[in-house]
């Protein structure tokens, strides 16, 4: 059938639309990576310190050689970033420790889930919603500062969302190995955050549950599916094993499956669900506490994407019942369940509480809310006058570009004087430590007014010379981490610029400094 010439346009549009749309994500995915936000989260410090040991000598900080799980700081950190960073680091880095590609793995796997994403939007709305989808999706604060810095559980929400777009393309073409390759993307997930143990496995049960109901034919080819889900999960539930009934560490020739310091899979209980629910509802929708996960002007995805989320969670529920009553199979049912899920999840959760990156999981799905809502929006207002439906979406897209607008000026230009200094963010101090070896003063004793691992990755120590079942966390050789109570004369004072008073007591004493990043040194 040809098409007319205004449908030919159209298309040509929308392609234009989506390509523009990716340039513009990449662009603020990368713009500035290693300067905003401004230093490392000290889980990313962790984390980037371990990959470099993996990369050069294949153990961890705690000398576990290819642990399946990190220990971090006792209670364990998901190691999938953790082998993404340390194959760019082998790649590009030749052992060289970056924040840029420690950052790295968080965008390329936030990209490819942006295409995988746009793939999903696609096949359930169609190429024209596909491109608005891929504006907004480039454009929505979370989706950007998500992938910025190494934070491991911010994986979770884009293996999970290339996980989904691979079983959409499972069920489409109904042969094995796509049905495979869906089963070992969603047990990959499994290694992004704990938090999937239980919602991604209850998610896909329920999937594939609803699949069979729809078509009994389907069992052999999901049943094979969770193969390697089966054979990515059994490592992590013996680490479950290993720590809640405090077996020993599993030590093998080719990984290692760690102990921890301490478990907290104790810290999820039903008692939690009255008193977490606003927090969860307001951390979905709005922010959390923490700075470097939401604003408090522009929310998870702008303040005026709340009452179109909440249609389009309504609509979606209804439209997922009547489907359901007709025993068909439609993709779509699968965001209300992914999204209710973990939003149990956040419910369950003690310990600090929930939070947005603890939630991640169901950013990608609220996303698909947000989409549904503006289409039922469009669709009621299109059944009374069509040209004020369009005339809706376009002051739509001009409020979203408005709002990213004086976002992406914040964020890029004012976020980060303006929240300096940030909540668990510190800087490494290469050039300092480089400075007290030409001036000779590196044999002194140091003290440092920083944790333990911002001078490992500084110094780029081997985690076999520091040796931390040795030489514990407080100390090594000559270094000090933390700031004595009485001065030393004869020491060295490696200090935050933000130390006021314990920066005006050194300088009654030293005139020689040189600073670093969030550091000032004396001596």
């Amino acid at each position: 059938m040809m098409l007319t010439k205004e449908k030919r346009n159209l298309l040509t549009l929308e392609n234009v639309v989506i390509l523009l749309s990716f340039v513009l994500a990449v662009f603020v995915r990368c713009y500035r990576l290693s300067d905003i936000p401004y230093g490392m989260h000290i889980d990313e410090a962790g984390m980037g310190y371990d990959a470099w040991g993996i990369a050069t000598v294949r153990a961890d900080r705690w000398l576990n050689v290819k642990p399946l799980y990190l220990v971090n700081y006792g209670g364990g950190q998901s190691a999938l970033y953790a082998y993404l960073c340390a194959v760019l680091m082998k790649l590009f880095g030749q052992g060289e420790i970056t924040l840029f590609l420690m950052r790295l793995p968080g965008v390329l796997v936030n990209l490819a889930a942006y295409i995988a994403g746009i793939c999903i939007i696609r096949y359930l709305m169609g190429k024209r919603w596909a491109a608005f989808g891929s504006f907004l999706l480039a454009i929505l604060p979370y989706f950007i500062m998500q992938c910025r810095f190494g934070l491991d559980c911010n994986l979770l929400v884009n293996v999970l969302t290339i996980a989904i777009a691979f079983f959409f393309l499972a069920m489409e073409k109904q042969r094995l190995p796509y049905f495979l390759l869906a089963g070992l993307v969603w047990g990959g997930a499994y290694y992004t955050y704990a938090l999937s143990y239980v919602a991604n496995t209850v998610v896909l049960l329920l999937l594939s549950v609803y699949a069979l109901w729809v078509n009994r034919k389907q069992l052999r080819n999901l049943l094979l599916m969770w193969v390697p889900v089966i054979v990515l999960g059994l490592p992590l539930a013996y680490m479950v094993l290993i720590n809640k009934f405090d077996l020993e560490q599993f030590n093998g020739r080719y990984f290692t499956i760690p102990k921890l310091g301490f478990f907290r899979g104790n810290e999820i209980h039903i008692k939690n669900i009255f008193s977490n629910f606003v927090t969860v509802v307001k951390s979905i929708l709005y922010k959390d506490w923490i700075p470097y996960n939401a604003l408090p002007w522009y929310g998870t995805m702008y303040l005026i994407s709340i009452p179109l989320v909440l249609i389009g969670l309504i609509a979606l529920i209804r439209h997922s019942i009547s489907v359901l009553r007709r025993r068909e199979w439609n993709a779509s049912v699968v965001f209300p369940v992914v999204f209710l899920i973990y939003f149990i999840m956040g419910l369950l959760l003690g310990g600090d509480g929930p939070n947005i990156n603890k939630m991640n999981g169901l950013f990608f799905a609220e996303f698909v809310l947000l989409l549904w809502g503006i289409r039922v929006t469009y669709q009621i207002i299109c059944k009374r006058r069509e040209r004020a439906a369009k005339m809706t979406m376009v002051i739509l897209a001009s409020l979203y570009f408005v709002c990213f607008g004086f976002f992406a000026e914040y964020y890029f230009v004012e976020y980060r004087e303006d929240i300096y200094p940030q909540y668990l963010f510190t800087s490494t101090y290469e050039d300092i430590l480089a400075q007290l070896e030409e001036g000779g003063v590196s044999d002194r004793k140091i003290y440092v007014e920083s944790e333990y691992i911002y001078y490992l990755l500084s110094a780029k120590i081997s985690p076999y010379e520091y040796n931390i079942w040795v030489t514990g966390t407080e100390q090594y050789q000559n270094v000090v981490f933390h700031l004595p109570e009485e001065i030393e004369p004869d020491a060295v004072y490696i200090v935050r610029d933000t130390n006021a008073e314990y920066i005006g007591r050194l300088q009654n004493m030293y005139k020689e400094q040189c600073s670093d990043g969030m550091f000032v040194c004396y001596y």
